[in-house]
């Protein structure tokens, strides 16, 4: 740090009014970025110089980019940076066209012919998005962490992400900016709400701040559905299997009315719809080791960031997909990781980050015309079995839970596929018949940590009994699982029962109350309706955006 001499010589430098012209800028500025992280001034009453005036369309253009460029040599590509024409040191020679396009949008497409090669060099920002670790799994490494993670911990990491967000710093403004700014505002200062008509209120996190965030979405989110892409890896949705749940959720946001707008410019989120099922049945081969479907999917953001503006101001981190396949995570990582995935493989322990990425609600829906055919269950009073779990050995964990439970407890009921087998495994009820009839629904591991299961036993009003290691249930960032569902570790599957049996009744009875509280939030409709599982999961990807969500206050 610079200190200031004492010395009389340095005086009339000091004093010259340049100098202090320049001191007084430089203090009012630091007061007004300090002042705006303490949440003692709103954004809009920033100083024009300090934050552009968004109302009077004096910001810089989103469309202040290059001329497209060859796609595969594409600014997109991980590990280059390329900031749009007004953040770059321009040759005195140079020479600009401003081309006004229909939406009265100035483009600024660079026609010029540079006496020398552009050499350009990444942002603060930038540095600080690049350089940043997030936590996953508290201090200790990831390899070398036995212990699974409790929900109590998750929710530590939660906050820490939050307050350390790695979101990338818009490079030039943009009028959703501000309206972000404000939800953030609005929901950190949401009116006090004890109890909700609609909602079960124990089994959320805050309801008071979720009301007042899910009333903003829907008054203020447009998404852009990008149309680039051919069928059927995008654009068609698969409505039925253990994967339809990232099929629902585009079937849906392909066709919202409410939240699709057709001006990219008024977006504040950026859908990518593709099938991640359809990717990998397409472009899978044995030996490949995927990277055909990671070539594809560069290549995909290569074209959309080589023809729009938007995945470029922000590195991605407006712009997000569903995906519900085992390999979605490792495939999009690498092009992919820093937008805000929508996941049914949401493991803590690999390449899922609390705060930014959210679970999807992962459904093994049967019937496309009617999905919820045949939900509900049993009140409390009339499910006579303790725990159930019926299905295929998938991974390493269901094998020694049927080995330790199957036909060795009354209470427990654990079998394999349940079918045209089921007689010989002593089942005297169907899957959904058990599941109706029992007070926890076992959800196991497969060969990864989700499972459709945790979904089925909210769909039949059963208490969820998760046996998965450092999963993610869905909608964490607003659900509080503790009040729905048990979680028990892998390692304490020979003790099952005696912790189910060590749940006081008057626990068993609020927690199966939860599971009817919220199982609204778990469906899916031809025709969404609010609160569903279309509208939750919009949410929470809303939810994260807005609090990961970076401003950009100097231009």
């Amino acid at each position: 740090m610079l200190g200031i001499q004492k010395d009389s010589a340095q005086l009339p430098t000091l004093c010259h009014p340049g100098v202090r012209v320049l001191a007084l800028a430089t203090a009012l500025i630091a007061f007004a970025v300090l002042a705006f992280q303490n949440s003692e001034i709103s954004p809009g009453s920033l100083p024009s110089v300090l934050l552009p005036s968004i109302e009077n369309g004096s910001i810089p253009s989103p469309f202040a980019m290059e001329k497209p460029a060859d796609p595969g040599r594409n600014s997109s590509v991980p590990g280059s940076v390329s900031p749009p024409l007004e953040h770059r040191k321009v040759n005195a020679s140079s020479e600009s066209e401003i081309v006004r396009g229909s939406d009265n949008s100035s483009h600024i497409v660079e026609a010029t012919k540079r006496k020398t090669t552009n050499q350009t060099t990444a942002t603060a920002e930038e540095m600080e998005a690049s350089s940043c670790e997030v936590g996953m799994i508290p201090a200790v490494s990831r390899k070398t962490r036995t212990d699974p993670l409790s929900i109590p911990e998750m929710n530590q990491i939660l906050s820490d992400n939050r307050r350390s967000s790695c979101s990338m710093v818009p490079r030039w403004s943009s009028k959703t900016d501000l309206q972000i700014l404000r939800a953030r505002r609005e929901i950190e200062n949401a009116p006090i709400v004890e109890k909700d008509p609609e909602l079960y209120a124990p089994a959320f996190r805050n309801i008071s701040m979720f009301k007042r965030s899910y009333e903003l979405m829907e008054k203020t989110l447009k998404v852009y559905v990008y149309k680039e892409g051919e069928k059927p890896i995008f654009h068609s949705p698969q409505l039925t299997g253990i994967y339809s749940s990232e099929g629902w959720f585009m079937k849906n946001m392909e066709g919202s009315t409410r939240f699709r707008v057709e001006d990219p410019t008024k977006a504040h989120l950026f859908y990518i719809p593709f099938s991640s099922k359809i990717l990998r049945e397409k472009l899978f081969f044995p030996g490949s080791h995927r990277k055909y479907i990671i070539q594809y999917l560069k290549d995909y953001v290569a074209t959309i960031a080589g023809k729009y503006p938007f995945w470029n101001r922000t590195g991605g981190a407006d712009h997000f997909f569903a995906a519900c396949h085992d390999w979605a995570p490792a495939e999009t990582q690498e092009v992919m990781g820093k937008t805000i995935r929508a996941l049914c493989n949401a493991n803590l322990a690999r390449m899922y980050e609390l705060g930014k990425d959210v679970t999807l609600p992962e459904a093994n829906v049967h019937d496309s015309k009617n999905p919820m055919q045949g939900s509900g269950g049993r009140s409390a009073g009339e499910r006579p079995v303790l725990a159930f779990f019926a299905g295929k050995m998938h991974g390493h964990l269901r094998p020694l839970l049927l080995q330790q439970w199957r036909n060795r407890d009354n209470d427990i009921k654990v079998f394999g596929p349940l079918g045209r087998g089921a007689r010989k495994q002593n089942a005297t009820m169907s899957y959904a018949e058990y599941m109706r009839s029992s007070r926890y629904c076992i959800c196991p591991r497969g060969y990864e940590v989700h499972s459709p299961r945790v979904v089925e036993a909210i769909f039949y009003q059963c208490v969820p009994a998760i046996i998965s290691d450092n999963f993610v249930p869905p909608l964490f960032e607003v659900l509080n699982w503790e009040a729905f569902s048990v979680v028990v570790a892998e390692k304490d599957v020979p003790r099952l029962k005696e912790i189910l049996l060590s749940i006081p009744e008057k626990k068993y009875l609020a927690l199966q109350a939860g599971v009817r509280g919220v199982r609204r939030h778990f469906l899916w409709h031809n025709m969404p309706e609010r609160y569903d599982a279309f509208h939750m999961t919009l949410h929470s990807v809303w939810f994260n955006r807005v609090f990961q969500f970076k401003p950009r206050l100097l231009q």
